[in-house]
């Protein structure tokens, strides 16, 4: 999937998430923080951090490798 498609997906599906009523586990507080950070300002460096190889292209295992780099403290799923 093209990079610039794939972090835009990520912030449609944070944004339905947030504005969801029934979006009342507990994490709906806690995850609205990355809406700040999922915007055009942000696009270039969560487009890199994912694409490692700079292909413009984001793979399944390119995000599986990032999401193995995640702190286990940070308890995300």
């Amino acid at each position: 999937m093209k990079a610039h498609l794939f972090v835009m997906t990520i912030q449609d599906l944070y944004r339905e998430m947030a504005d969801e009523p029934d979006y009342s586990l507990g994490r709906a507080s806690s995850d609205e923080w990355a809406l700040e950070f999922l915007n055009i300002a942000w696009l270039q460096p969560i487009m890199e951090a994912f694409d490692d190889d700079a292909s413009g292209y984001v793979t399944i295992t390119e995000v599986n490798k990032l999401m193995d780099l995640r702190p286990p403290t940070l308890s995300w799923r």
